[in-house]
């Protein structure tokens, strides 16, 4: 013989079972997070993107950039701090 819910038992039905639901939903985001973070970490591929596209956009912006011409700078003892 089935037992009849309570009123207690369908209203902690009701509030569980969204959480139920968003805690389930929250699981499978952070696993499907995690397995992309271990790939990304297997492969090295932070370090791959850094090589082939930041890399190449820094070398071309620093090696066109204006630098003082430090070859006229005098070299030798410093003077001392009073």
């Amino acid at each position: 013989m089935k037992k009849k819910k309570t009123l207690k038992a369908k209203a902690a039905s009701a509030i569980l079972k969204p959480v139920g639901k968003a805690l389930w939903w929250l699981l499978k985001v952070a696993g499907i997070a995690y397995i992309i973070l271990f790939i990304v970490y297997y492969f090295d591929l932070d370090g791959k993107a850094l090589y082939h596209f930041v890399e190449p956009n820094m070398d071309a912006h620093f090696t066109n950039m204006e630098r003082p011409d430090l070859t006229g700078t005098p070299y030798g003892p410093k003077e001392p701090l009073e």
